[in-house]
């Protein structure tokens, strides 16, 4: 796998969580769990809200779904490229990649940024 790979994975996997998610609030049947700060009680909450929305309303709101999700993808890749720091002055980051035998730096500081290869994608 190579960097470009690896970003085009990642952002793949984030838009196919947020369409089945989206998916899934749309045909959700509120659970019997008791309302609380669990991640059930959220769920059923967002989708009570989502089935109420017009279709178009509702194309937007996955829209602006897939967008949030991005920007954390985007922000943890600055991170990765070691243009912010988590906790300055204490290191940076080295993302490899291993299979069958062969290692492969995907932030390579002297190659391209993963944000720089997220932002040449569709």
């Amino acid at each position: 796998m190579d960097p470009r790979e690896f970003v085009a994975s990642l952002k793949t996997s984030i838009q196919e969580v947020v369409d089945s998610e989206v998916s899934q609030m749309g045909s959700r049947i509120p659970s019997e769990i008791p309302d609380g700060p669990s991640r059930f009680a959220y769920l059923d909450r967002f989708a009570a809200w989502f089935q109420k929305l017009a279709d178009a309303d509702k194309e937007t709101a996955r829209d602006l779904l897939r967008f949030t999700a991005e920007g954390g993808l985007f922000a943890t890749l600055t991170y990765l490229d070691n243009l912010a720091t988590l906790v300055p002055g204490q290191g940076r980051f080295e993302l490899w990649h291993v299979a069958d035998g062969d290692r492969r730096l995907l932030n390579d500081p002297d190659g391209d940024l993963l944000i720089d290869l997220f932002n040449d994608l569709p």
